[in-house]
């Protein structure tokens, strides 16, 4: 069965560190590449730092600028490559090298860090962030976990999945208008809304959060929904950012309709 991924890594290799893995990052690369030739994968960004140059490919076709930016990582001392790509099927060798590299050679981790982002077709979410090595004199080694914040978290966060489901039978007790209302609202804020007039069935498949502004419009439209149906609409609110080098996961969690809480896993 063919799995869908996207996919965000975040690479950096200095010191002797760049040779124990730059053999897996152009494997990496080579791989999507493979599957780009088969219309199986794209590159929606690769943005190369070597030796202090820059270099930048984004697109569906092999190119002569991918093939530049392969011979600039063979060759490179240092490297902080970012790749931000889907498509089917694929491994990530740069994980595995990482993760080798650091069980044998423990003393490398200052001189690399790694983070890996990956929400796959087949499970539910908005995905996983696992990072390795150290950034920030932070040590990292394995899935970064979710962590309550403490405020709301700066990001453009987008759930790509179901958030909020209502499809019970319409009782006495709901309000039928404040029901509407709210979908007009998340319909303001750009979110994707398939809405049965009739029976009022509605299901959430889409929105971007680009500010606290919006996190905390989320939230209080979501709460009157809630109170509109009694308790009755299911709800899933997972975001992903990828605005940064390093992606990151948000939770939003309602313990009860007027309290809720949020998490994040984030690489500091």
């Amino acid at each position: 069965m063919s799995v869908y991924y996207e996919v965000r890594e975040h690479v950096i290799l200095k010191n002797d560190a760049a040779e124990e893995i730059k053999d897996s990052v152009v494997e990496a690369i080579a791989q999507i590449g493979y599957r780009m030739l088969l219309g199986h994968a794209a590159i929606w960004k690769l943005a190369l730092k070597a030796d202090e140059k820059e270099y930048l490919f984004a697109g569906r076709d092999i190119t002569p600028g991918l093939h530049e930016i392969i011979r600039v990582i063979e060759d490179a001392q240092t490297i902080d490559l970012v790749m931000d790509y889907d498509g089917v099927n694929f491994e990530f060798p740069i994980a595995e090298s990482v993760k080798e590299t650091l069980e044998n050679h423990p003393a490398c981790e200052d001189d690399l860090f790694y983070s890996l982002y990956n929400k796959a077709d087949c499970a539910s979410g908005a995905g996983i962030l696992s990072a390795y090595g150290k950034k920030n004199e932070k040590t990292y080694s394995g899935v970064v976990a979710l962590e309550e914040a403490t405020s709301l978290v700066e990001g453009e966060w987008i759930s790509e999945d179901t958030v909020v489901v209502f499809d019970d039978d319409v009782t006495e007790d709901m309000d039928v208008e404040g029901i509407k209302k709210c979908v007009s609202d998340f319909a303001d804020m750009g979110a994707d809304i398939d809405f049965d007039e009739e029976t009022t069935q509605l299901f959430l498949n889409y929105i971007t959060l680009k500010s606290v502004s919006d996190i905390e419009r989320f939230v209080e439209i979501y709460q009157t929904l809630d109170r509109a149906t009694c308790s009755k609409c299911g709800y899933l609110a997972e975001f992903s950012d990828r605005s940064t080098d390093d992606a990151r996961v948000m939770v939003i969690d309602f313990a009860e309709t007027d309290v809720y809480t949020v998490r994040v896993a984030s690489v500091d």
